[in-house]
């Protein structure tokens, strides 16, 4: 989930602000791209993008090394084994807390 995530930050992906101008919700998520087949959602890129939408919007909003350690101590108080579980995790997001 880390490395995947950190993947994403590295390649600088479009947003949903970089499609429009409008102030919507999900602006600082990345695009995630349409596809046809179950082997494109098993690349880094792909499921990076999608992880990295589900972190709360100030993880997702860092970049470089401020992400890095930021993400690992989330990820250290917020224990999770799959990425599964980590989904499971997001929806239920209002359990987890995290300190800065």
């Amino acid at each position: 989930i880390h490395e995947a995530i950190l993947h994403v930050d590295k390649l600088h992906l479009q947003t949903h602000m970089d499609v429009h101008n409008y102030p919507t919700r999900h602006a600082s998520r990345l695009t995630i791209p349409q596809h046809r087949t179950a082997l494109f959602e098993k690349k880094p890129s792909y499921i990076g993008r999608k992880l990295k939408n589900l972190l709360p919007d100030f993880l997702r909003n860092l970049t470089g090394d401020r992400l890095k350690n930021s993400l690992r101590e989330f990820l250290l108080k917020n224990p999770v084994y799959t990425i599964e579980e980590f989904l499971e995790s997001a929806n239920a997001r209002t359990t987890m807390t995290f300190n800065i």
